[in-house]
C-alpha cells in the first residue's frame, strides 16, 4: 500500500506540476477559493468498485455503497517558516457521488512545504451548524460533540440466509466527535500560484484496514457514541485504522 500511495502521489504531483507555470504577475483578480480537493476511495491497492462484492478476513461478503469525508480546514506549512498559512476554515463534504469540492485560499506566490488537511474539527459555531445543515443535516451530531466526519455505508449478505437468496442487511460506520478528529499531512511539495490558478489536492482514503478484520455481521453499526463504551472502543479502532493520504 505504501508503494501504491507513493507512486500515485508522485504521479499526481507531477501532473499538477506540469500545469503550473512559473509565478507571473497578472491582472488584479479578486481572490476567491482556489483549492480544489478531490476524494479518491480505495479498498487496499485498488479503487473501490461500488458494484462489486468484497469478502473480508472474517468471511463476510459485502458491498460498499458510499464513502464520505468532511474536511473542516486546510493549512499550508512552509518548510522555511514557522508561520503557517491558514487557508480559511471551509467545510468541504466529499463522497463517491460528489468527490470534488473547492474551499480555502492560497495567495499568489511561490511555495515549498506541506499541506495539512484536518477533519473532525475542534469547535463548531452556530454559523457552522447552519452551513453544515445545508450540506447534509446528518453531519451535525445530536450529542453536541461536533460533527460526523467519515462515513462508510454498505450492505452485507444476511448470514442467516443462503448467499444465493441475495438478502442484505444494511451496515453503517460513522466516525465523529471532537475527540476523534484527526489530521492528514502531505509530502513536502513545491508549487507556484497566481490569481488565475487553482491548486489541486487529492485525498486518498483506504477503507480496507477499517473493514477487513471486523465481523461486519456482529457489528452492523458504529455511531462514535462517546457514552457507549463498546461502540466508542470500536470507533477509536476504526479511526486509528483509517488511512488518508494527501497528494
Amino acid at each position: 500500500m505504501k508503494k501504491l500511495i507513493g507512486l500515485l502521489g508522485l504521479s499526481l504531483i507531477l501532473f499538477a506540476a506540469c500545469k503550473e507555470d512559473n509565478l507571473v504577475v497578472v491582472e488584479d483578480i479578486p481572490p476567491t477559493d482556489n483549492i480544489d480537493v478531490t476524494l479518491l476511495t480505495y479498498y487496499g491497492e485498488e479503487p473501490i468498485k461500488y458494484d462489486s462484492i468484497y469478502t473480508n478476513s472474517q468471511g463476510v461478503q459485502f458491498y460498499i455503497d458510499s464513502v464520505g469525508l468532511l474536511v473542516d480546514n486546510i493549512i499550508f506549512n512552509p518548510a522555511d517558516s514557522e508561520e503557517s498559512i491558514d487557508t480559511a476554515k471551509n467545510w468541504i463534504h466529499l463522497d463517491n457521488t460528489w468527490p470534488r469540492g473547492k474551499g480555502g485560499l492560497i495567495p499568489a506566490g511561490g511555495y515549498y512545504g506541506q499541506f495539512e488537511v484536518r477533519y473532525g474539527g475542534d469547535s463548531i459555531l452556530v454559523d457552522d451548524i447552519q452551513e453544515l445543515n445545508k450540506l447534509d443535516p446528518t453531519l451535525v451530531r445530536r450529542d453536541g460533540l461536533g460533527v460526523n466526519f467519515f462515513t462508510i455505508k454498505g450492505r452485507i449478505f444476511d448470514p442467516s440466509k443462503p448467499p444465493t437468496d441475495s438478502v442484505f442487511l444494511p451496515v453503517q460506520y460513522t466516525l465523529g466527535t471532537f475527540f476523534l478528529a484527526d489530521t492528514a499531512v502531505s509530502e513536502t511539495r513545491y508549487f507556484s500560484v497566481d490569481n488565475s490558478q487553482n491548486i489541486a489536492i487529492f485525498l486518498l482514503a483506504n477503507v480496507k484496514p477499517i473493514l477487513h478484520h471486523v465481523n461486519l455481521a456482529a457489528v452492523q453499526e458504529v455511531k462514535s457514541d462517546f457514552f457507549d463504551n463498546q461502540d466508542w472502543t470500536i470507533a477509536e479502532i476504526m479511526r486509528d485504522s483509517l488511512q488518508i493520504g494527501v497528494f
